[in-house]
């Protein structure tokens, strides 16, 4: 009985010991790239979705539920400069102080709804748009900014919300009755 004992033993601290060194920071290229939308399509909050000119339409994706949206809550849209101007830098990049537009919003037809004037000649390119119920976030998407149209046309769609400097960005959302629960589906 004692040898099996031994042979786990040796086992577990084998595996234990067999990755690298646990001190030693991840190199850039062993790190995949974080996703800078978070929405039910985009493996977030499934019961949240940012719509149309933001996103794709995403009727009709896993999750979508029609018919069950919530006109009850008091979303706040929360945008903030961010504080990097490198592109490869925006999913870790944070807020900069002093430089954030809240706003609460009300539903309508099935959505909720604020259109926000993106600066005209800023030198922030990035900026980040979060939603949130009470200290809930529900999702978020952080926008490549550009004075020249052109410079957008490569925008990575799946992963950034392309805004030209000085035009309005409706940001248009859908919260589902769920979107609140601890667990996806509910109960609440």
């Amino acid at each position: 009985m004692r040898y099996p004992l031994l042979s786990v033993f040796a086992l577990v601290v084998f595996a234990g010991c067999s990755g690298g060194d646990s001190t030693e920071p991840n190199s850039p290229a062993a790190v995949s790239p974080a996703f800078v939308i978070s929405d039910g399509v985009r493996g977030g909050n499934v019961d949240f979705f940012f719509l149309p000119p933001m996103v794709a339409n995403p009727s009709g994706k896993p999750g979508y539920e029609a018919g069950a949206f919530n006109p009850n809550l008091k979303p706040v849209v929360t945008i903030c400069a961010l504080n990097t101007s490198v592109l490869s830098q925006v999913p870790a990049a944070v807020c900069k102080l002093n430089a954030t537009l809240v706003k609460i919003v009300t539903a309508q037809d099935e959505q909720y709804h604020y259109n926000w004037s993106v600066p005209n000649s800023s030198t922030d390119v990035y900026y980040r748009i979060a939603v949130t119920v009470g200290a809930k976030q529900l999702g978020f998407a952080d926008v490549v900014t550009s004075a020249s149209a052109s410079e957008l046309k490569n925008v990575d769609a799946s992963k950034f919300v392309a805004a030209k400097d000085g035009r309005t960005l409706p940001i248009k959302f859908r919260i589902e009755k769920y979107a609140l629960c601890s667990t996806s589906g509910g109960p609440c």
